[in-house]
């Protein structure tokens, strides 16, 4: 069951050995980094991710695993389109089983709900290209004023490969009128079932920062088979 995570010296000695992780930051006030000023480490320490001092805890539980995650340095692949020429006299297409999903992907993989709390919302659309799964993410906030600062960092066990690409913004508009969209791409050879620590920050205007993490294991079995 989901537990609360405190950044302790024992608990942060441990992640060290165990996890590292890629992050993508973008800020807009002179205390954070602008978007020009972005860096994308290939490969990082998850250690800074659970050492950041935080303002609200999740619940979800977080375990010690004896993996860490690399980065795929290999250059995305494109989806290919393609059509089908048996299609019905109403123009539907007999041989799909495909659904388009609010990001216009076809996909046969059911969506699901990363974290819904404090009015942000982050869903995971999925797409698969030969060996490769790519993760769309969608977040969009219900709340009444805008998120700001917003950055999203994940991390997976040693066996698979991972690269978290640049987000569309860090800014999520109010009462869901925008989003911000990013695509994680894994490579996962051993068709293992996917775990993925992820670490949200984030901020209400200029409320102080707001912290969240949580440890994601309920992953279609289509993500993996």
């Amino acid at each position: 069951m989901p537990v609360l995570v405190n950044n302790q010296t024992s608990a942060t000695n441990n992640e060290e050995q165990t996890y590292e992780q890629e992050e993508s930051s973008f800020a807009s006030k002179p205390n954070f980094q602008t978007t020009s000023d972005v860096k994308h480490e290939p490969v990082a320490d998850l250690l800074k991710i659970l050492d950041e001092p935080s303002t609200t805890h999740t619940s979800h539980e977080l375990h010690t695993h004896d993996n860490i995650f690399d980065v795929l340095s290999s250059p995305i692949e494109q989806p290919i389109s393609s059509s089908n020429p048996i299609d019905d006299i109403f123009g539907n297409n007999l041989l799909s089983n495909q659904t388009t999903n609010s990001n216009g992907i076809n996909s046969s993989i059911p969506q699901m709900t990363a974290i819904d709390r404090n009015g942000l919302r982050i869903i995971f659309q999925f797409e698969r290209k030969d060996k490769i799964l790519f993760i769309h993410l969608q977040a969009t906030n219900s709340a009444k004023i805008p998120i700001t600062n917003f950055v999203f960092k994940a991390a997976v066990p040693k066996t698979f490969n991972l690269e978290l690409l640049p987000p569309t913004g860090a800014t999520i508009p109010s009462n869901n009128s925008g989003d911000v969209r990013q695509t994680i791409k894994i490579l996962n050879p051993n068709k293992e079932k996917l775990r993925m620590r992820i670490k949200l920050n984030y901020s209400f205007n200029d409320s102080p920062p707001i912290s969240d993490e949580a440890e994601l294991n309920a992953f279609p079995e289509q993500c993996y088979h």
